[in-house]
């Protein structure tokens, strides 16, 4: 199946299916000291300052369908870091899944979203290609020129130049390149961004793979004109659930140093997101568990997003229209 581009719009959707807010985002971690990309600040505010104040921002999500790890959104935000190993996919995961690792500015509580990092999904013969790439919604993601493998211990620093202008850095360690840009997007600031994610695909689905752990480590941001780490960010951990209310990926606690943390994969299926003309909804309808945009074999063209069956037997839903 030819996959199209992937949206990573994170569409936090509550259990219900209802969108709750859209926000847009994957990964693993490499050694606990690694930050080859210095934020432009040395001030840093670390965990221990961080204990007197109250980082439980209000209206900020603590569960989402398709993403885990931590977001911060009180104050204004004009840097964001972080580190990871890529994870490796198991072995007993492929055709349509996909996970993918960034960080990010926006999303949580706008509709603005300037992100990057790297990601595993599937190309147009259903293999698992390893790939860097970063997204300014409301555009769809564009590839990084970067070759990124699993097991490359990777940094990434998103920072606001001016009003308006942005450089966007990779830094992989394991092979020794880099690649930098600059890019024009006009930010609400409002949040800082640290996630593994199940990406939405344009006209279907994918699941979540089998990534194992993410470790991010290095997480810092600017925030208010002030280097802080995760937790003096105010950040708060987001948990990955499917529509049963069973978590999928979870992040751990923030170490002692207030700029590390885990995303777990468990063994809860995931349930994907359906982009739908009429928005994002989660396409849960079992036995039907797959989604297409229709094609050869279907009749009726290819404008309809389908479910098909999982089950050997014949048929499939339409479960919206574009």
């Amino acid at each position: 199946m030819n996959l199209v581009p992937l949206l990573r719009f994170v569409t936090v959707v509550g259990l219900s299916g209802a969108i709750a807010s859209v926000v847009v985002g994957n990964g693993a971690f490499a050694q606990s000291t690694y930050v080859p990309i210095p934020i432009p600040n040395t001030a840093v505010v670390p965990a221990a300052q961080a204990t007197n104040q109250t980082f439980e921002p209000a209206g900020s999500p603590t569960t989402a369908l398709n993403m885990a790890g931590y977001t911060a959104t009180s104050g204004s935000y004009t840097s964001v870091s972080g580190s990871w190993i890529v994870p490796t996919v198991s072995a007993n995961t492929s055709g349509d899944v996909a996970d993918a690792t960034w960080v990010g500015i926006g999303g949580v509580t706008s509709n603005d979203l300037i992100q990057a990092g790297t990601e595993a999904i599937p190309n147009s013969n259903g293999q698992l290609v390893y790939r860097a790439w970063m997204e300014l919604l409301p555009a769809n993601s564009q590839v990084v020129p970067l070759t990124i493998s699993a097991g490359d211990a990777v940094s990434v620093s998103i920072t606001q130049l001016a009003s308006g202008l942005w450089k966007v850095s990779f830094d992989d360690a394991t092979t020794g390149k880099t690649y930098e840009t600059t890019v024009q997007y006009d930010s609400s600031l409002s949040s800082a961004d640290w996630i593994e994610e199940m990406p939405v695909e344009v006209g279907g689905i994918v699941w979540l793979d089998n990534f194992g752990t993410v470790d991010f480590t290095s997480g810092y941001a600017i925030k208010n004109g002030r280097a802080v780490t995760v937790a003096s960010a105010g950040a708060t951990a987001l948990t990955m659930t499917n529509s049963a209310g069973m978590t999928t990926a979870e992040p751990s606690a923030l170490d002692a140093t207030g700029s590390s943390f885990t995303v777990a994969r468990t063994d809860a299926q995931s349930s994907p997101l359906a982009l739908t003309g009429s928005g994002i909804a989660a396409a849960v309808d079992s036995p039907y568990s797959f989604v297409t945009n229709g094609g050869s074999g279907f009749a009726g063209g290819g404008s309809e997003v389908r479910i098909r069956r999982q089950d050997g037997r014949r048929g499939y839903r339409v479960y919206g229209r574009f």
